[in-house]
């Protein structure tokens, strides 16, 4: 009797929890790319209905990729990072940061690995374009032109991606 390489995801039951993993991981993208643009007084997404969603779906995070086994967790990382090296939104900076955050806590090397090199790629890239080089008098009003700076650096800054 033969049997599949560790590597590779087990058929039967399991690809339906693969099936809600990654339908899961897809909307949640979703969402974070249809968040309200940040603003107001405390430069917040949205109202505190759309705060109080981004916290919570961040603490389910923290938890789904805790408990995710090997091969799921890199399927998960891949669709990911495929998402966050295509796309730039302004207004989801701060939540792909936890979302990365959440993937870091759960294996720091992988996601570090992952991550980094793409992340630093990219704001070097940025900075030599002259992102950021336009002065302004506020501190927390994002000019649009440097989005992708801003989302480079959340994505390698996320939280527990420096501290692990």
């Amino acid at each position: 009797m033969r049997t599949k390489p560790t590597n590779q995801l087990p058929d039967g039951p399991v690809n339906m929890r693969i099936d809600w993993v990654t339908s899961l991981f897809r909307r949640v993208l979703s969402l974070y790319e249809n968040l309200p643009e940040e603003g107001g007084r405390r430069n917040t997404t949205g109202g505190k209905q759309e705060e109080s969603v981004v916290r919570s779906i961040k603490s389910m995070l923290d938890l789904i990729c805790l408990h995710l086994s090997d091969p799921l967790f890199d399927l998960v990382l891949k669709l990911v990072y495929d998402y966050v090296t295509t796309n730039a939104k302004s207004n989801a900076v701060k939540a792909i940061g936890q979302l990365i955050s959440s993937l870091a806590l759960a294996h720091p090397a992988k996601t570090i690995n992952k991550f980094i090199p793409f992340c630093l790629s990219q704001i070097r890239d940025e900075l030599k374009h002259g992102a950021s080089s336009v002065r302004t008098t506020s501190s927390h009003v994002a000019i649009p032109s440097d989005t992708t700076l801003h989302w480079s650096a959340a994505l390698s800054l996320s939280g527990r991606l420096l501290i692990n």
